[in-house]
């Protein structure tokens, strides 16, 4: 579990990095937050594998429940 949490905490160090160049580059908030979390979900992905498909499945059904609301 320390493995997973020290997993995220570099994805978010990473993407704090991401969003300084960004922002020097001036990208659209819209695509950095895409970058970020595809960059975020990558770093996971290598680490816990079992993990990420649970992870991701939960976020697709909560998408799903506020669609149908």
């Amino acid at each position: 579990m320390d493995n997973f949490k020290n997993q995220i905490k570099k994805a978010v160090q990473i993407n704090k990095m991401c969003l300084k160049k960004f922002k020097e580059a001036r990208i659209t908030k819209h695509i950095r937050l895409r970058i970020d979390l595809y960059e975020a979900v990558k770093k996971i992905a290598k680490a816990q594998k079992s993990t990420i498909s649970k992870i991701l499945d939960e976020l697709v059904e909560n998408a799903l429940c506020r669609v149908q609301e």
